[in-house]
């Protein structure tokens, strides 16, 4: 997955297992348990899990690599890597 449309948090997911949202999401309204969508951002705030709107990642090819790098996959959903 390149910059656009999903969030650099939720590739190494689907990377690992292409239904794990699936699993997760609510038939009401398309969103897990925690108010994300498929794409990796929050219905309420428009941010990702890292704190960033799909626009900033638009922008910069240099944040989306790094927030890439930052987060995993725990076999339920998308966390950020424990250093």
């Amino acid at each position: 997955m390149g910059v656009g449309k999903y969030s650099p948090t939720v590739n190494y997911a689907y990377c690992r297992d292409q239904h794990w949202f699936e699993r997760l999401e609510s038939e009401e309204d398309w969103h897990d348990d925690e108010g994300y969508d498929s794409y990796g951002y929050h219905r309420d705030t428009r941010l990702d899990r890292a704190g960033y709107p799909e626009r900033a990642y638009l922008i910069s090819q240099e944040l989306y690599e790094s927030v890439l790098d930052d987060w995993v996959f725990d076999g339920i959903r998308p966390v950020e890597k424990q250093i």
